[in-house]
Order: C-alpha cells, then structure tokens, then sequence
C-alpha cells in the first residue's frame, strides 16, 4: 500500500522514472534528459535548409509570374498592332487622299490614345501606279520602338 501511495503522489508534472528488466530482474532506472534520442525534434540547421530551399522556390515561382505577365503584355500589343495596322492599310487604299506619296505619322485617337503609327508611300520602279506601302505601328506608352510592328505591302492605284 505504501508503494501505492508514492506514485499516486507524483504530479503530471513529476518524471516517472522508466524500468528496464534484465532476465525478469529491473535495472536502475533511466530518467529520459534533453541529450537522449527519445526527444524528438529538427535542429537549427535542418530549420534554416528547409527555409533557403522553400525561399528558393518562392523567388523562382514570382520570376515565373512576372515572366508571364511580361509575355501577356507584349501578346496583347502584338495582336492590337497588327490590327491597327490592317485598319490603316483599309484606310489608304480606301481613301485617295490618304494615298499619296510621302511618309506621315499619327495616332490611332481617343480608342487607342498609347499607339503611334508611321507610314511610307512610294511609287516602284516597275510600274507607274504600283505602290509600296508600309506601316509602322509603335507603343507610344513608353516613346521608345522597343515594342513596335510594322507590315508591308504593294498596293495598285487606279488612274
């Protein structure tokens, strides 16, 4: 009964000391401490690795994101461009007064007030009233010809 009352007396607290047995006999006992391998955990080292490589994978999922937004970007302004610039080749050959020789440039108004479009008419060698046409058709957001299209073609003019 004594023995009993001891180890009501532990807390939850309280370490219970753990008993091997030998041949049926108990050892001393082994009170687990903070260097025994019963205590589970990560060391700091294994902390900081886990980090760098989840820090590795971030920066490189954000450089893929950027990477597409930048690719979207220059998609939209390519199909914008070959459309305007098929809209301004309706225009000339549509239009006699703007089938002249010379170069000009322009903008698109108030629909597309960040394209800029330049155009050459020239009349070829080969025949009087066959003309090379060009149009150019450029980002006017950043006034540079980093982003630019340009199509060409001949046209004939009538008499």
């Amino acid at each position: 009964m004594k023995a009993k009352r001891n180890l009501m007396n532990f807390s939850h607290h309280s370490i219970i000391p753990v008993f091997h047995f030998s041949g049926g006999h108990p050892v001393n006992p082994v009170i687990p401490s903070k260097n025994c391998c019963l205590c589970r955990g990560f060391t700091l080292l294994e902390v900081m690795v886990s980090m760098v490589l989840i820090a590795t994978a971030l920066l490189a999922i954000f450089r893929l994101q950027a990477q597409n937004l930048d690719i979207q970007s220059e998609s939209q302004f390519m199909t914008m461009a070959r459309l305007l610039a098929q809209e301004r080749l309706s225009r000339i050959a549509g239009n006699p007064e703007e089938f002249s020789e010379g170069r000009s440039d322009g903008d698109f108004g108030q629909y597309y007030p960040e394209y800029r479009y330049t155009q050459e008419i020239r009349r070829t060698a080969a025949n009087g009233n066959l003309y090379h046409v060009s149009v150019g058709i450029f980002d006017d957001e950043k006034r540079t010809l980093e982003r630019s299209f340009s199509i060409e073609t001949f046209m004939f003019k009538p008499q």
